[in-house]
């Protein structure tokens, strides 16, 4: 049984990218666009949303963790999902992601 999501393939492309960019702004490199999809292809198939979804995910975990400045922001910003936010129903995926990381919770 398939997964469906409302957001577009479109606008969810835009955010897996953004996401990216943002990662590849952390590790102190400039992105080089050509990197992308081979980055993004290393959970499946470009064709398939569920690819971009998983993408976006572990991007957006890495983000998060790279980012984190203490227990408090993690729980007041960015894991504090409400329906009005634009990545809700990822909420789940996300955190998976992000609690999969070794030392995460750390």
């Amino acid at each position: 049984m398939a997964t469906t999501w409302k957001t577009k393939t479109g606008e969810l492309k835009q955010h897996v990218w953004e996401e990216w960019e943002q990662l590849n702004s952390f590790k102190g490199v400039l992105a080089q666009p050509q990197n992308f999809k081979p980055e993004v292809r290393q959970f499946g198939d470009l064709r398939c949303k569920a690819t971009w979804v998983k993408a976006l995910a572990r991007f957006t975990a890495v983000n998060v963790y790279k980012s984190c400045l203490d227990a408090y922001s993690l729980i007041l910003h960015d894991f504090n999902f409400k329906p009005e936010r634009w990545d809700y129903e990822f909420r789940e995926l996300i955190l998976n992601e992000f609690l999969a990381m070794p030392d995460a919770l750390d």
